[in-house]
């Protein structure tokens, strides 16, 4: 995924707002963060 940098110039946000975004997603379990690596998605358990 897009870091906070990223996310912030693409969409024109704060960067409090962009990692407030992966924060979100991290804790709804759509995301991983793995700190000085980067944040990845996870896979969604199959239906």
């Amino acid at each position: 995924m897009p870091g906070v940098l990223a996310i912030q110039g693409e969409f024109g946000i704060a960067q409090m707002t962009a990692r407030r975004v992966l924060t979100e997603l991290r804790e709804a379990g759509l995301a991983q963060m793995q700190p000085g690596i980067g944040t990845f998605v996870t896979e969604l358990p199959k239906p």
